[in-house]
C-alpha cells in the first residue's frame, strides 16, 4: 500500500464467455490477500467490458470486431491498515475464468459512516421502507420521506446500503444526508423505460455535483443542502465547455439563434420598453457569441459573457459588430455592469448549468424596470433527409445516442431542466413570466455536420476525456449509421436539415413605478 487505507478499488478484465453475456455471464472470484489475511474474493464480471460487430454493436463474439473495456469493482477491507502493507490478489482457480488481468489497483481511507442526525426521518424507517439491499425500486421510498421531511421540517438520512432507484428523486426545501459515497450507495435504471434512471434533483435545478460514480447530489432551492460525508456543496456555476477544442466544435456546429426566436424575445420586449430605449443587452453564457451578435444590432451596446476563456477567445475571433464586448465573467456575478442598465438579459443553451438563485439576483440587479429575462433553449435538431423528409431515422438516432448507457455517466443532471423545456423554471414573484414553446426554424447543413454536433456534446466530450477510444468508437458509428440511412458514403456532399423547436422561459421585471 502507497499510504494507509482501509479500501480498495481495482480496475480489470476478465474474457468474455464463448457465446456472449446475453447468453451465459461469467462472474469470477480473485482471492484479496491483505497483510497476509485472506479477506472475501472480489468478483470480476464480463457483463460490462465486451462487445462487437459493426453499428448497431451486439453481445456476439460471433460477429467478430471485438471491443473490449476495463471494469472496477470496490471493497472496504475489515480494518485500516499502514502504508506499506502487502497487499495481494491471487488467482486459486481457472474453473469460471481462463485468465484475469489487472490493470490498476488504488487505495483509500475512508472515514466511519455518518450517524443519524437526531430527529431526522431515514428512508429506511417502516413509514417508507426504502430497501437497503438494492433488490427491490425505493424510488416511491424515497419521494415519500423527503415529501415528509418538507412538511415536516425535519432532515431526510439515507442509511448504509446499497439502493435502487428507477426514476428521479424531487427534493424542495428539506435537507437530505447519508452515510458517505462509501456507505450510501444509489444507482438504477428502469428496466422498461431507460430514459428513466436513477438521480437526486432539486427542485428548481439549481446546482449538482457528482460525489462519486453511485451517487449524484446536488443543493436544493430556499437554503436546503443535500450533502455527503464531510462535504458540503458549494454553490457555482457548472464549467462544461472550457477546452480549446470543445470550444472550436461548440463553434463550428452549434447554430445561431434563429431570427424567428430573435423576434419572440423583442415582441416581449416591445410591451414595455419602446425600441428607442434599447440601450443595452447581455448574453451570459454566451460560448462563441452565436447569439450576441444576433442581438447586437436592436441595442446600442451588447456584452457577452462566459466562464470559458476558449470560449470567449472563439467568440473575440470571430467578425462582430464594434458594439459588442466580450469577457470571461460567470452569469451570477456581472461586476461590470451597472445597477438597472440592462434592458434585456439572454442565455441561450446555457441556463441550466447556472446556480439560478445567484443568477436571478444579480439579474435583478442589473435588469432595468420592466428589463427582460429569455433563457432561451433547445434539446437536440431533428435532421431530416430533404428527399425523405417523412424518414424519422436520424432523428431515432441521435435520441438513442443521447440515452446510450455509454454516455450515461457524463450526463450532467442539470442537464433534465433542458429536457422538460425548462418547465421547471420559476421566477421570483416581482417578475412577469410565461413559457413560449415550440418556436419552429430550419437550418441546412452537411451529413458530415450531423458527426460535428454530436462530437460538441459536453457527454461525448466527457466521454473523449476519460476514453478517447470509446469515444471516438462512437463517431465512427454515428458516420457508419448515417451512411446507412442515407444511402451515401460521400457525407461532405449531401445536405440535410436540421429542424429545431426552440422554448424559452422568459420573464419581465416588474417596475417600481
Amino acid at each position: 500500500m502507497p499510504t494507509q487505507a482501509n479500501s480498495i478499488v481495482v480496475r480489470y478484465s476478465i474474457p468474455d464467455t464463448t457465446d456472449g453475456k446475453d447468453i451465459q455471464v461469467r462472474d469470477a472470484n480473485i482471492d484479496l490477500y491483505v497483510g497476509g489475511t485472506k479477506l472475501t474474493p472480489l468478483t470480476f464480471t464480463n457483463k460490462y467490458s465486451h462487445y462487437y460487430g459493426g453499428y448497431p454493436f451486439n453481445n456476439k463474439p460471433s460477429s467478430g470486431k471485438h471491443h473490449h473495456y476495463y471494469d472496477t469493482v470496490r471493497t472496504l477491507l475489515d480494518k485500516s491498515y499502514p502504508k506499506g502493507t502487502l497487499v495481494k490478489l491471487q488467482v486459486s482457480s481457472v474453473d469460471v475464468s481462463p485468465s484475469f488481468t489487472i490493470d490498476l489497483a488504488d487505495f483509500e481511507l475512508i472515514g466511519a459512516p455518518i450517524p443519524q442526525p437526531s430527529g431526522s426521518l431515514s428512508v429506511t424507517d417502516a413509514a417508507y421502507g426504502a430497501d437497503p439491499t438494492g433488490k427491490v425500486d425505493s424510488t416511491k421510498a424515497f419521494q415519500k420521506a423527503v415529501d415528509d421531511g418538507h412538511a415536516q421540517g425535519k432532515t431526510v438520512y439515507i442509511p448504509r446500503g446499497t439502493y435502487t432507484l428507477y426514476d428521479h428523486v424531487i427534493v424542495d426545501g428539506v435537507n437530505l444526508t447519508g452515510a458517505g459515497p462509501w456507505y450510501s450507495v444509489l444507482g438504477g435504471r428502469d428496466p422498461k423505460d431507460h430514459h428513466k434512471a436513477c438521480g437526486i434533483y432539486d427542485k428548481l435545478q439549481t446546482n449538482f455535483n457528482d460525489i462519486s460514480q453511485d451517487i449524484l447530489l446536488s443543493k436544493s432551492n430556499q437554503g436546503k443542502t443535500i450533502s455527503s460525508n464531510l462535504l458540503e456543496l458549494e454553490a457555482m456555476s457548472v464549467r462544461i465547455f472550457e477546452g480549446t477544442k470543445h470550444a472550436n466544435l461548440y463553434a463550428r456546429f452549434r447554430p445561431t439563434i434563429p431570427d424567428a426566436v430573435i423576434d419572440v424575445v423583442l415582441n416581449f420586449l416591445r410591451q414595455k420598453i419602446p425600441s428607442d430605449k434599447w440601450d443595452i443587452a447581455v448574453d451570459v453564457g454566451c460560448g462563441s457569441g452565436q447569439g450576441t451578435h444576433k442581438l447586437a444590432k436592436h441595442f446600442k451596446r451588447c456584452y457577452g459573457f462566459d466562464v470559458s476563456p476558449a470560449q470567449i477567445n472563439e467568440a473575440k475571433g470571430a467578425h462582430h459588430s464594434d458594439n459588442i464586448s466580450y469577457d470571461v465573467c460567470p452569469a451570477e456575478k456581472l461586476p461590470s455592469i451597472s445597477t438597472n442598465s440592462v434592458q434585456l438579459l439572454t442565455a441561450v443553451e446555457a441556463a441550466h448549468w447556472f446556480d439560478f438563485n445567484a443568477f436571478i439576483q444579480e439579474s435583478t440587479r442589473v435588469l432595468s424596470d420592466n428589463g427582460v429575462i429569455a433563457l432561451i433553449g433547445y434539446v437536440f435538431p431533428n435532421p431530416t433527409d430533404p428527399c425523405n423528409p417523412n424518414d424519422h431515422s436520424l432523428l431515432e438516432m441521435i435520441t438513442d445516442l443521447f440515452f446510450d448507457d455509454r454516455l450515461a455517466p457524463f450526463k450532467n443532471p442539470k442537464c433534465v431542466s433542458l429536457e422538460r423545456h425548462y418547465r421547471d423554471i420559476e421566477f421570483p414573484k416581482n417578475y412577469e413570466s410565461k413559457l413560449m414553446d415550440n418556436i419552429a426554424s430550419t437550418k441546412r447543413v452537411l451529413a458530415e455536420d450531423i458527426i460535428g454536433y454530436i462530437e460538441s456534446w459536453s457527454i461525448y466530450q466527457g466521454l473523449a476525456k476519460a476514453d478517447r477510444e470509446s469515444a471516438e468508437v462512437i463517431s465512427q458509428e454515428v458516420r457508419h449509421k448515417v451512411k446507412s440511412i442515407l444511402k451515401i458514403n460521400d457525407l461532405s456532399a449531401k445536405e440535410v436539415i436540421f429542424n429545431f423547436d426552440h422554448f424559452i422561459a422568459i420573464a419581465r421585471k416588474v417596475s417600481n413605478n
